[in-house]
């Protein structure tokens, strides 16, 4: 009598937020997170370097001092910058290294040129974006990881901002 062959076994169940966790890890100093400020110094004089009215420093100062973002690195390296306004995500920024991203200031109509690449600051892997505006000076922000925070200097005009992220 011939024996029946057994059924393969089926696989394992699914296990999509195991799966999703292992995914999302691209490395220990990796800059994906939900970031909001903690600590802000340089701001004013950064506003003032880029030309912002008396009478609107109060508002950039919140804007810069309580900024909340979005950040996803993914293994490509690609990463993309979800600004987090009134409790809502806002614009979406992705940066592929080497490529240019435009975007126009809705206010002023000002064109914006970013160039983003990976660099290194003090023996640490950073995400450096290189900003170009028609008719004035560069910027340039750099973003790392230190320790559970997130760090971040941006320079314009000789001015610099400093920045300390802690995770939401």
């Amino acid at each position: 009598a011939a024996s029946k062959a057994e059924a393969p076994e089926p696989p394992p169940p699914e296990r999509p937020a195991e799966e999703a966790r292992a995914k999302s890890r691209v490395s220990e100093d990796s800059l994906s997170g939900q970031w909001r400020v903690a600590q802000a110094t340089g701001v004013e004089a950064f506003l003032r370097a880029l030309g912002t009215p008396d009478m609107a420093l109060g508002v950039g100062r919140k804007v810069y001092e309580q900024d909340t973002k979005i950040v996803d690195e993914d293994e490509a390296g690609t990463v993309t910058l979800t600004d987090f306004r009134r409790l809502q995500p806002g614009a979406k920024h992705v940066f592929q290294e080497g490529e240019v991203y435009v975007r126009v200031d809705a206010e002023s109509g000002t064109e914006w040129q970013e160039r983003a690449k990976w660099t290194t600051l003090d023996g640490r892997r950073a995400w450096e974006v290189a900003t170009t505006r028609a008719g004035a000076q560069g910027q340039t922000s750099l973003y790392w990881r230190e320790g559970a925070s997130l760090r971040s200097r941006t320079q314009y005009a000789g001015v610099t901002m400093e920045r300390v992220w802690r995770a939401l």
